[in-house]
């Protein structure tokens, strides 16, 4: 599967008119079934053998949602998810993503018009899952696009966008590299329109996220570097998107028991792209078995017989570093990442059994299945000491977790099981509610980010009626619709012991936030409540309010990535006005206007107990933060707030910035994406002049330029309260980085600053190393993302030498190559300070990293390296691996 399937009709993003022309009546009829959405591609053959490879992804996707499959209570059809895998297929020649992708750019739309059903269908599928909830995402392909997105310009990319949540997954070879001429787009949401499809790739550690077809962007900024160029793109409200993948949550059906959408079996000769396995099964060993090496081990240490300590010892370790830790004597371990696998998991319960020490064990993303939770479990009812086992992202199924709801029934130590992010349905989750029924120690439970549903959501709804010890469940990200949120709240009216819960992206509508509510009113324990990333609208918002007004022990709410507009904020401002005991709300992600942020900020002035709000990724623009300014004025607790991707401009920073020299509570405050230029960087910085609380400001993402960042530089020679400021992707340059690096010399508060993605080279680094030498509070620093080259690095490094306080540096994603690595190997070697350095992405080569390798053997303070990215091949890996013979306080490599 290939993520970031770039087409060069991103080099010509307005040659083709919308794509919504080859809709037609889809939107009056049924959707597709997969068969019907491929059928105009199969009867004019273009892509050959199409047909058989979907009757094969088909079956297996239908076997993987039956009992115990990977896919098993996915609220996405067959059809849904066999379309998903058939547009990452690589078995088809062409590929069916190239082909269609390629077309949805042609200026002649009769080009694409075959893929109209399965685009529809393919859309639909991802409009069935909920929003992705990060900010940023990546994208790179091996051309140079500079002159196709020159700063302003507004584009539309007409075909499905496959990005990435990871940087570091463009530095493959098949996608960017890290050579040659390539572009980067660092894409900014708004819109809430992308959808992370892991869970339906065969390689999800690329973190695949689409956006839909028609998707429009802002061209914010470029930044050249030699035969790189990154470009800062914002998403932009399009007329022209394909499907509104909004509200996040539709109706998709499997079809029949028995009947299929796809005619025909699969045939076999038919070329195979497997769904993700449910677990990873290991070959069984025929030596001796872990339990019986680990009872002779312990059995040896007893008896005070050393050699055959030393003998099993050798034995059980073999390959298992961390066997040794769990001899040893440790009480917490983490083999996070570890590809344990059952085997592992095997090994890991025979120690468990025998072990008195460990009380703490995280096994995440081992892949260790139902065969290595049946292990675990096992040894669960055995071990006397684990409080906390954390089983995440491991392919456990509902067998599984029968197995380990078994054990809970046995167990008396854990308090804490975290079993997210698995393949457990509704049976599983009627086994593990069955255990807390009868368990009176497990204080927390996650079962969040699997396949339960309403019926699931009901077992685990009457075991909270019967259990008197769990305080926090974690049933987020499952399937659970406004019917399985009515079990839940029936059992918070009687539960008293549950204090956090969390049912975010679930599905849940404005009648499960109805009952949601009328649970609030009575349960007197609840504390924290995650309902974030759901359908609730403004009638579902007002329910919650109205319970709020009556609640008196809700202290968290999270009410985020909704589609709640200006009419459901008013009522939430209604409740703020009686109630007591809310510390920390999140509105974050919705629909809200400036009229609603009238509303909440009229709140603000009689609320006496919010401390925290987020109100950013709205809609509320100056008008709205002229509202919000006003309130602060007058408010006395509020201690955090965001305002970040709010549209706000110079205006809107003015009345923001007035409030804040009355203002004497608010300590964090988010403006970063926005609208605000130099000017209005001018009246932050003013504000922060007279200022005497703020403590952490974000003014990245905005477009405040050398002349904004010269007005934040001269308020940071004055200000004495600042501790965190981020300046990141502003487009500052060498001048600005000048100004900043003045003010650090004479600023004694600021201990954290973020410079990243501002174009800076070789002379801003100059002038910042030069602060370096002088400043004594900062231990933070950012830059990341720049044109930093080897001179640049060179003076980083002599300040490196002087600086007493620099705990962490980021370089990364710069142009240092083995010159500069050089440099600030040296450094290594004299300063005492430095616990954590990147230097990834850049262009550091066999030469650098055996500097760095040399340095390592002499350095004792660093604990955290990067080095990931670069061009070090077996020469260089060789002298880091030497270097770590000799270092004692790295624990964290990237390479």
């Amino acid at each position: 599967m290939s993520i970031l399937r770039m087409t060069a009709g991103l080099g010509a993003c307005e040659i083709a008119g919308p794509l919504l022309i080859i809709v037609g009546d889809l939107r009056e009829k049924p959707m597709p079934s997969l068969q019907e959405a491929i059928q105009p591609l199969i009867d004019q053959d273009v892509i050959p053998n199409l047909q058989l490879l979907a009757r094969s992804i088909y079956s297996q996707v239908q076997e993987a949602k039956q009992d115990g499959g990977s896919f098993k209570g996915d609220p996405l059809s067959v059809d849904c998810i066999t379309a998903l895998m058939l547009y990452s297929a690589e078995d088809l020649e062409p590929p069916l993503y190239k082909d269609m992708n390629s077309k949805c750019y042609f200026k002649n739309r009769n080009s694409v018009r075959p893929y109209s059903k399965f685009l529809w269908l393919f859309h639909h599928a991802l409009k069935m899952m909920p929003p992705y909830t990060g900010r940023v995402l990546y994208r790179g392909v091996k051309m140079d696009l500079k002159d196709n997105y020159p700063k302003g310009r507004k584009v539309i990319w007409h075909g499905p966008s496959s990005c990435t949540t990871d940087i570091d997954v463009l530095t493959c070879d098949q996608f960017l590299g890290t050579t040659g001429v390539g572009t980067i787009f660092v894409i900014e949401l708004t819109q809430h329109q992308a959808r992370e499809i892991t869970r339906y790739s065969l390689i999800p550690d690329e973190h695949e996220v689409m956006l839909p077809a028609g998707s429009k962007f802002e061209v914010l900024s470029q930044l050249p570097r030699g035969d790189l160029t990154i470009i800062t793109l914002k998403e932009v409200q399009s007329d022209d998107i394909f499907m509104d993948l909004q509200p996040a949550h539709a109706t998709c059906v499997d079809p029949v028991p028995g009947e299929s959408h796809l005619s025909g079996s699969s045939s076999a000769g038919a070329a195979s792209t497997p769904v993700p396995p449910p677990h990873t099964t290991e070959p069984k060993t025929q030596k001796t078995t872990p339990k019986n090496l680990v009872q002779q081990y312990y059995h040896a240490k007893q008896s005070g017989d050393h050699d055959t300590m030393k003998a099993t010892e050798k034995l059980l370790c073999d390959g298992r570093p961390w066997m040794r830790e769990l001899l040893g004597g440790a009480t917490e371990l983490d083999v996070t990442f570890d590809h344990l696998g059952a085997q592992g998991a095997e090994q890991m319960a025979a120690a468990l059994r025998e072990n008195r020490t460990l009380t703490s064990l995280a096994m995440t993303d081992n892949s260790i299945g139902d065969q290595g939770a049946e292990q675990m479990a096992a040894a669960l009812r055995e071990n006397r000491t684990l409080t906390s086992l954390a089983m995440t992202d491991n392919s456990i199924g509902d067998q599984g977790a029968e197995h380990m709801a078994a054990a809970l029934r046995e167990n008396r130590t854990l308090t804490s099981l975290d079993m997210g992010h698995n393949s457990i349905g509704d049976q599983g989750a009627e086994h593990m509610a069955a255990a807390l029924r009868e368990n009176r120690t497990l204080t927390s439970l996650d079962m969040g980010h699997n396949s339960i549903g309403d019926q699931g959501a009901e077992h685990m709804a009457a075991a909270l009626r019967e259990n008197r010890t769990l305080t926090s469940l974690d049933m987020g990200l499952n399937g659970i619709g406004d019917q399985g949120a009515e079990q839940m709240a029936a059992a918070l009216r009687e539960n008293r012991t549950l204090t956090s819960l969390d049912m975010k992206g679930n599905g849940i509508g404005d009648q499960g936030a109805e009952h949601m509510a009328a649970a609030l009113r009575q349960n007197w324990t609840l504390t924290s409540l995650d309902m974030k990333d759901n359908s609730i609208g403004d009638q579902g918002a007002e329910h919650m309010a109205a319970a709020l007004r009556e609640n008196r022990t809700l202290t968290s709410l999270d009410m985020g990535y909704q589609s709640i507009g200006d009419q459901g904020a008013e009522h939430m401002a209604a409740a703020l006005r009686e109630n007591r005991t809310l510390t920390s709300l999140d509105m974050g992600c919705n629909s809200i206007g400036a009229q609603g942020a009238e509303h909440m900020a009229a709140a603000l002035r009689e609320n006496r107990t919010l401390t925290s709000l987020d109100m950013g990724h709205n809609s509320i623009g100056d008008q709205g933060a002229e509202h919000m300014a006003a309130a602060l004025r007058e408010n006395r607790t509020l201690t955090s707030l965001d305002m970040g991707y709010q549209s706000i401009g110079d205006q809107g920073a003015e009345h923001m910035a007035a409030a804040l020299r009355e203002n004497r509570t608010l300590t964090s405050l988010d403006m970063g994406c926005n609208s605000i230029g130099a000017q209005g960087a001018e009246h932050m910085a003013a504000a922060l002049r007279e200022n005497r609380t703020l403590t952490s400001l974000d003014m990245g993402l905005n477009g405040i330029g050398d002349q904004g960042a010269e007005q934040m530089a001269a308020a940071l020679r004055e200000n004495r309260t600042l501790t965190s400021l981020d300046m990141g992707c502003n487009g500052i340059g060498d001048q600005g980085a000048e100004q900043m690096a003045a003010a650090l010399r004479e600023n004694r508060t600021l201990t954290s600053l973020a410079m990243s993605g501002n174009g800076i080279g070789d002379q801003g680094a100059e002038h910042m190393a030069a602060a370096l030498r002088q400043n004594w509070t900062l231990t933070s620093l950012d830059m990341k993302v720049n044109s930093i080259g080897d001179q640049g690095a060179e003076h980083m490094a002599a300040a490196l030498r002087e600086n007493r306080t620099l705990t962490s540096l980021d370089m990364g994603c710069n142009s240092i190559g083995d010159q500069g690595a050089k440099q600030m190997a040296a450094a290594l070697r004299e300063n005492r300070t430095l616990t954590s350095l990147d230097m990834g992405l850049n262009g550091i080569g066999d030469q650098g990293a055996e500097q760095m390798a040399a340095a390592l053997r002499e350095n004792r303070t660093l604990t955290s390296l990067d080095m990931k990215s670069n061009s070090i091949g077996a020469q260089g890996a060789e002298q880091m691996a030497a270097a770590l013979r000799e270092n004692r306080t790295l624990t964290s490599l990237d390479m």
